[in-house]
């Protein structure tokens, strides 16, 4: 064990006694004898988050500052580094700061729990919606003139509130309250709340919804005051109030977890939210409100007598969207019967769901719990990937997909609903989708959309909707270009917006939409469209050439992209292409032939883009070489390969897995254990190091899965 690693670890040891002084001590020795040759794993990013962590811990928020600003100037794309910065100005009362370095942290990361989490906390304290994010934010229609002399007066206050002059701050509330009084009854909650003075905060809230009884906003403020006042259950309510009305507020998604795990409730109670119609009727919603009341109280007998009572009601309705409506009292008694262990009655509940609403993800997720508890594994996971594709948010889903995805030892957002064209249509499908890109070429648009139409109705009607999802979306973009090419941009707008529906990140979708907008004088709306699709395709020329007609039209430099690196057409295709070529090579197992590709696109990156540009790319490009020189058992030249990947990217998950793999054929367990160790804790979802880290564990004569990292 090395000098810094030994110190590293003593460090740890402190940190988990709570003993932050002797920890800091220690980590400062270390971070004084730490290089990149110690071959530790460790990177100078992962101490310095840790004593920044530790600086927090002891109260020192100025040198707690000071060292995630110092993480951020090597990397400005540190999630922990903008948390860390942010709860410093939280814990200083400095609201407005820690929201832009939430956002900031969301903007790198938008799945990242603690990030939204924090960041709904502080537009909360500031009375905006929890999911308010100023870097996303798109100009907004001229403010009336009560509005606006609002503002001035708003802001006032406001900035009172954010210097901690809470006693000022309330005296200017009040001269607001006669003309605006939900704005400024919300202000005033947030400043009791801030000072911890639960009476008052609760009787302004309270007045906010006598005000408007639909505030999510005031309910999740109530929630927060009872937490203060350690009355959980009574939060609870608050935070169920809440997303009745509002049933995607994060804020009040995330709290309620928070109070059903405080109370000891199943998985259920924190992820499951019973999304009811806003117009049902008074009668109907009494039942549903004791049927909560039943299930907050585990009394799931009762909770499915009421929903049956709502049932009947919505049945013998007239009412416009009554088929969703009986979807969401099923799915809720639906889950009830699982909670009951009568799997066959929840089985039936579910299916029943579905067929009133098909796109019911609760219900997916319901039949997806069902067959894991019956131990149809691939039906639960099937089921799980549908309800995740229906609501990406669906945590529930989420959750159980992962859960599913371990038993198959796949990573724990593993989809399998992308698959291909089905073997007995493949031939004809190729033909049809051939001969429509033809009559594209000779701009006969017409006749390419009619043979592209045929080509979706052959696929849907050999496989469903789900598994042709990959396709379908491909087509229905080449559909829209050609409308666009016919001037019917409206029936193209509709081609591109179902795409993007069915695939968010679907560049071509995004692109299209792109020169909709720009054709339709939006060019603004267009510049954001080509970022976006340049960001999850660098190389569509499509977009890189509607990005520079926008930019010129609003007067910016033609490859101003505010999304992603800036781009350079040729000889990024170039790359991209060597890169195709040297994946083909190596699932053709020509490792020999892979080497020369990459050293050819590593110098083309290298002469033509800055350091800022390439490195994430020289990295993947050696990272790749070092398994290829792996396969050729040439020990020494993918060692360089990976330790170069390592130097310009410390985080890298394949690099460390690689090194850890070298060190593992030269006998050096030890060595190699700490470096699959370290790639786990980088990407926990990177197999190659899992199965490395037991198998060097079975050669020290551990545990499989014993992990020194997590001790």
């Amino acid at each position: 064990m090395s000098q810094f690693e030994q110190l590293f670890k003593e460090a740890h040891n402190y940190y988990k006694l709570q003993n932050y002084e002797n920890a800091l001590e220690k980590l400062e020795k270390a971070e004084k004898v730490f290089t990149l040759s110690d071959n530790d794993g460790l990177n100078l990013e992962d101490l310095l988050i840790f004593k920044g962590g530790l600086y927090y811990s002891i109260g020192d928020y100025e040198k707690a500052q000071d060292t995630f600003e110092q993480v951020l100037q090597n990397n400005n794309k540190s999630v922990e580094a903008c948390l860390g910065i942010g709860k410093v100005y939280y814990t200083a009362k400095m609201y407005k700061e820690a929201k832009t370095m939430f956002e900031w942290a969301c903007n790198i990361n938008p799945d990242d729990t603690n990030s939204i989490s924090y960041l709904a906390i502080v537009n909360n304290l500031l009375g905006l919606d929890p999911d308010h994010n100023s870097l996303l934010i798109e100009e907004e229609e001229e403010p009336t003139k009560e509005r606006r002399d609002f503002n001035e007066l708003f802001d006032i206050s406001y900035d009172l509130f954010l210097n901690s002059n809470f006693e000022k701050a309330l005296d200017e509330v009040d001269n607001l309250e006669k003309s605006f009084i939900e704005d400024t009854k919300m202000l005033k909650g947030n400043i009791y709340l801030a000072t911890e003075d639960y009476d008052n905060c609760k009787v302004e809230f309270e007045q906010v919804i006598k005000v408007n009884p639909k505030s999510v906003a005031a309910y999740n403020g109530l929630a927060k005051m009872y937490i203060g006042k350690n009355m959980n259950k009574e939060a609870k309510a608050m935070y169920e109030l809440a997303l009745k009305i509002n049933p995607d507020d994060s804020f009040a998604t995330m709290g309620l977890a928070e109070v059903n795990e405080k109370l000891g409730f199943s998985p259920i109670h924190s992820f499951y939210v019973f999304l009811t119609d806003k117009e049902l009727s008074e009668e109907v919603n009494e039942y549903l409100e004791k049927a909560f009341n039943y299930f907050t109280d585990k009394k799931h007998e009762e909770c499915i007598e009421q929903l049956t009572y709502a049932e009947k009601i919505v049945k013998a309705s007239n009412e416009e969207k009554k088929n969703e409506s009986l979807s969401s009292i099923l799915n809720f008694k639906g889950f009830n019967y699982l909670a009951l262990a009568q799997l066959e009655d929840a089985k039936s509940t579910f299916e029943f769901s579905l067929r009133l609403n098909p796109g019911s993800s609760q219900a997916c997720a319901g039949l997806g719990e069902y067959f894991y508890l019956t131990e149809q594994d691939k039906e639960a996971k099937t089921m799980f990937e549908w309800a995740v594709k229906n609501n990406p948010d669906n945590l529930f889903a989420v959750q159980g997909l992962a859960k599913v995805n371990k038993l198959f030892d796949y990573p724990l957002d593993h989809s399998s609903l992308d698959l291909g064209v089905p073997e007995e249509i493949n031939d004809e499908f190729v033909k049809l989708v051939s001969n429509a890109y033809s009559h594209f070429d000779k701009k006969e648009f017409k006749s390419a959309v009619d043979l592209i139409e045929k080509a979706i109705k052959l696929l849907l009607g050999a496989t469903d909707e789900i598994k042709a999802r990959p396709q379908l979306v491909s087509l229905t973009n080449f559909k829209g270009f050609n409308y666009l090419s016919i001037g019917e941009t409206q029936k193209a707008k509709e081609c591109f917006e179902f795409s993007l529906e069915a695939n968010p990140s679907s560049s071509q979708a995004s692109a299209g939409l792109g020169e909709i907008m720009f054709l339709e004088g939006k060019d603004q709306e267009a510049k954001t469209m080509f970022e976006y699709a340049l960001k999850y395709e660098p190389r569509n020329t499509f977009a890189i050439a509607g990005l520079k007609k926008a930019n010129k039209s609003l007067g910016l430099q033609e490859n101003d992209n505010t999304l992603t690196p800036k781009i350079k057409k040729e000889k990024s295709e170039k790359i991209g292409n060597l890169i195709d070529e040297a994946y083909k090579a190596f699932n053709e197992k020509q490792y020999k032939a892979i080497i020369p590709l990459l050293d050819e696109a590593e110098k083309l990156v290298e002469e033509n883009f800055s350091r800022e540009e390439n490195y994430e790319t020289v990295t993947r490009i050696n990272n790749f070489k070092g398994f290829s020189y792996l396969a050729l058992v040439d020990e020494d030249k993918a060692k360089i390969c990976f330790e170069k990947a390592l130097q310009l990217s410390p985080n890298s998950s394949q690099a460390c897995a690689g090194l850890a793999e070298v060190f593992f054929l030269e006998g050096k367990d030890e060595e190699s254990k700490i470096m699959f160790e370290w790639a786990i804790k980088n990407n926990p979802t990177n197999n190659y190091a899992k199965l490395g880290l037991k198998k060097v564990n079975n050669a020290l004569g551990m545990a499989d899965d014993h992990n020194s990292l997590t001790l």
